[in-house]
């Protein structure tokens, strides 16, 4: 009589396994805490992937980031028609860039720094008059006897200068430094020099530097909208003049001259803020992790709590498995209607699942 041969049982690809449990773990909280089990190394390369895809929003919002948006969105409040009268009242000030440093006329440049009142100040302003309501006393009636007429008045309307640009030269100061100060101080403001009450108006706005230039807008009210952050290099335009540079082209506006120049002035700075801000959103994305692991561990420690057998390890190698699913969720963010949630996006989806887990997976036991 034959022997019976033993049947053999297929091997199941280990990857297709792990491929298997990983999904699982997207939607499934009891896979993510089976996975206390598995070996320190797959859920510390789940977490990390989970805070790298964390920080994609973030790091492409940045390499994405247009400088020219700066007057191409919202209005440009008198930069335009004040852009062309700089040009043309500055255009015999040398301004040579070499080396990315700007080298600029100073004596020439003082020049050019006169208010309507023929004062002195330390920026080249774009000025034009406006109509202003003016209250003034009504003069005394001697022929009547009521004191009414004392107390009334009239309304004049008068031409007031104002200042729709003012644009500085830091010289050897730091241009980021001076650029904050004129930003944020609008006591100081050439609107309030020429009679304006300081929360009326706020001017635009640009310090060149001898290595960058800054630019803000000013608004109506006392809300400046502060560009500070944003600085743009002379990098690139060596042994050309600033006002050539600035010059628009056949067919352009001075709008898109400038806006040129930003993109390319811009192009430095992207980079590092890119790097800079995705570096901090992934050590953020890390720490969250590493919470949530410690929450699962806090809620697990209850006396009754059939879970607190439970390491702190193995309460991390939880968490971390059930930080996939938020981070993807958290790509969401490239959807017009996510789009303002980046920072919030993937710590919120988190801290949902984790709570819901702490309902489910790992409620203790009536």
């Amino acid at each position: 009589m034959a022997k019976a041969k033993p049947i053999k049982q297929k091997k199941q690809n280990k990857f297709l396994q792990k491929l298997k449990f990983l999904l699982k773990t997207l939607f499934s909280n009891d896979t993510c805490v089976s996975g206390r089990e598995h070996k320190w190394y797959g859920p510390i390369i789940v977490a990390i992937v989970a805070a790298l895809i964390a920080t994609i929003p973030t790091m492409v919002g940045y390499f994405t980031t247009k400088a020219s948006d700066f007057f191409t969105s919202g209005y440009s409040y008198d930069y335009e028609n004040a852009l062309v009268a700089f040009q043309k009242e500055t255009s015999d000030v040398s301004m040579k860039i070499e080396n990315g440093s700007l080298t600029l006329d100073e004596a020439a440049w003082k020049g050019k720094c006169v208010n309507p009142n023929g004062k002195d100040v330390s920026y080249w302003g774009y000025y034009y008059k406006v109509p202003v309501s003016i209250t003034e006393e009504k003069p005394k009636d001697e022929n009547s006897s009521s004191s009414s007429s004392q107390a009334a008045g009239i309304i004049t309307a008068k031409d007031q200068w104002r200042c729709g640009l003012a644009v500085y030269y830091s010289g050897d100061e730091n241009p980021y430094k001076f650029a904050s100060n004129k930003f944020s101080n609008l006591l100081n403001d050439p609107n309030a020099e020429l009679g304006q009450a300081p929360e009326s108006y706020s001017t635009n706005t640009i310090v060149i530097g001898k290595d960058a230039i800054y630019l803000a807008k000013g608004v109506k009210g006392s809300q400046v909208v502060k560009n500070v952050q944003v600085k743009y290099d002379y990098k690139g335009f060596d042994g050309k003049d600033l006002h050539t540079i600035l010059t628009p082209a056949e067919n352009q506006t001075v709008i898109d001259a400038w806006c040129n120049f930003l993109e390319n002035g811009y192009a430095s700075t992207r980079v590092t803020l890119a790097w800079e801000y995705s570096g901090i959103m992934l050590a953020i994305s890390v720490g969250i992790i590493f919470l949530m692991g410690l929450l699962i561990f806090i809620m697990t420690r209850g006396k009754n709590n059939p879970f607190r057998i439970y390491t702190f390890w193995q309460c991390q190698k939880i968490g971390y498995y059930a930080s996939l699913c938020p981070a993807l969720l958290g790509l969401l963010a490239f959807i017009p209607p996510f789009a303002g949630m980046t920072m919030f996006l993937f710590p919120m989806m988190y801290i949902l699942r984790i709570t819901w887990m702490s309902m489910r997976s790992l409620r203790p036991q009536a």
